[in-house]
């Protein structure tokens, strides 16, 4: 694999050191040129155009679907993330009660059942932030709540769940789990069935480096059952939802549909999907694995002076936190190395299109900053 290759297609990764992926991810130049290719078509053809962009949506859905193993009628297309999990969680109002959730997920993850007035129940990680298995259980336990809504990756710390035994733990306890993968598709290997994962809802301007103005939903089909989505109307496939028809679960899930395709953001998502199917998600992720090692082994004769959240091999992630003053991000950002700041500290974290230049450029302005 050719990975200096591949970054030459992601300019803003050659520009600086970008080690900022967790809060935005880059778009490649074939990207770029298939949303120009749309305006263009756009300001050439008008709504004549409109057949084809029907077609790009079909054959997005089943690049999507098969890179979560689920069957194309089961992959939704949704607005964002948040507009999501809102109507999952205005959906389900009636149905469900009790949910389960891990203090200091990501906002997107708690708030929607908390406006939805579900009884929020909430476990907590370790002192250092490690989610514990046998924590999660004892709350399943006792509470037995309907659903488990988590994050596969930590927005902050970066730790990553062991989704087969979570998923193992609300089965025995009757609960569905709702897995967020804002901040793992695009760079591990997801298999829906195979893990177990009755709900799956993420965002793709990250790791999927598709940009802004899509999300992809799967919903477990027994789960429309007697349930009601809160929107309605028509959409690129025709009508949503009628009432004559309301139990039709076809319908319903078209209702996460509802209202007109955003076909340029479609247009990017698919160019990323291609491109990161090509490259393949298994050595992607393989290539995030290696580049972390690479970066923790670069500061590992420094690290008591600012200190990581350290995890075992399977729970790593791309993102790793270091706990150092906030004003170094500013500082970093004066020397073309951009990264974030969130509350366990400096957020560093690495997608394929980084090399070990960029860890190396890092870590030395690090260390002249400590």
């Amino acid at each position: 694999m050719n990975w200096d290759e591949i970054k030459e297609n992601y300019p803003a990764a050659c520009n600086q050191v970008y080690l900022n992926t967790a809060a935005c991810g880059l778009i490649s130049k074939k990207t770029a040129q298939a949303q120009r290719d749309h305006f263009q078509q756009f300001l050439n053809k008008g709504g004549n155009a409109y057949m084809e962009w029907i077609s790009m949506v079909q054959d997005t859905r089943e690049k999507a679907a098969h890179l979560i193993n689920v069957s194309t009628e089961d992959l939704l297309f949704v607005h964002n993330y948040t507009a999501a999990m809102n109507q999952v969680a205005a959906m389900w109002k009636d149905k469900f009660k009790d949910i389960l959730l891990l203090k200091g997920d990501y906002p997107s993850v708690i708030l929607p059942w908390e406006v939805n007035a579900y009884h929020c129940h909430y476990f907590e990680a370790d002192n250092n932030d490690v989610i514990s298995l046998e924590v999660l259980e004892d709350k399943l336990k006792r509470i037995k709540p309907s659903i488990l809504a988590i994050s596969h990756v930590q927005f902050s710390s970066g730790f990553k769940i062991d989704i087969r035994a979570v998923s193992d733990l609300c089965k025995k306890y009757g609960t569905y789990l709702l897995l967020d993968a804002t901040q793992s598709f695009g760079a591990y290997a997801i298999d829906i069935p195979a893990q177990g994962i009755d709900v799956f809802v993420s965002s793709v301007y990250k790791w999927t480096t598709a940009g802004f103005g899509l999300g992809i939903c799967y919903i477990n089909p027994e789960l429309f059952e007697d349930s009601h989505p809160y929107l309605a109307g028509n959409n690129a496939v025709g009508q949503a939802i009628m009432s004559q028809s309301d139990s039709d679960i076809t319908k319903k899930k078209a209702a996460f549909e509802t209202g007109h395709t955003n076909f340029p953001a479609m247009c990017a998502l698919n160019t990323a999907l291609t491109e990161l199917s090509e490259i393949g998600i298994d050595k992607i992720g393989a290539r995030i694995d290696e580049l972390v090692d690479y970066l923790l082994s670069s500061l590992s004769d420094f690290i008591s002076n600012a200190p990581i959240f350290f995890f075992p091999k399977e729970n790593r992630s791309g993102i790793f936190s270091l706990d150092v003053k906030e004003e170094f991000v500013s500082r970093l950002i004066e020397q073309d190395i951009i990264s974030s700041y969130r509350n366990k500290g400096l957020r560093v974290s690495v997608h394929f299109y980084n090399d070990h230049q960029d860890i190396k450029t890092f870590s030395s302005a690090l260390k002249k900053l400590l």
